[in-house]
């Protein structure tokens, strides 16, 4: 529930810092554009691994399992919680490239100047 609610929270940053990444150039539109689809894209895959996680835990709470089944169930419940912690981190580093290209257009680089 905890990680549900921080992936939605995170989804409604990000599209709270879109309205503030105008693009300055071509390059920042292209790099803008893939950083919304990768975060799309690694939230529904948050949101899937989050439902198979529930559907798990309903599975084990309900008692119907058998040892051999719990023990599998436990082990996948495991492996989802990687799994999550991983996307957790690509999505760190995805809002860091984002903050990145924000801070990038806030405070251009100023022009090369010209040896005389």
């Amino acid at each position: 529930m905890q990680k549900c609610a921080t992936a939605v929270v995170l989804f409604f940053v990000l599209f709270l810092s879109v309205g503030v990444a105008e693009a300055a150039d071509g390059k920042d539109i292209i790099s803008r554009n893939q950083i919304l689809r990768e975060h799309h894209r690694l939230l529904h895959q948050m949101l899937m691994a989050m439902k198979d996680q529930a559907e798990v835990t309903e599975r084990l709470l309900s008692g119907q399992a058998t040892a051999a089944q719990r023990k599998t169930m436990r082990k996948r419940m495991v492996d989802t919680a990687a799994e999550l912690d991983g996307m957790v981190k690509k999505h760190d580093a995805l809002m860091k490239s984002f903050e990145e290209m924000i801070q990038k257009r806030e405070n251009p680089e100023p022009p090369p100047e010209e040896a005389p």
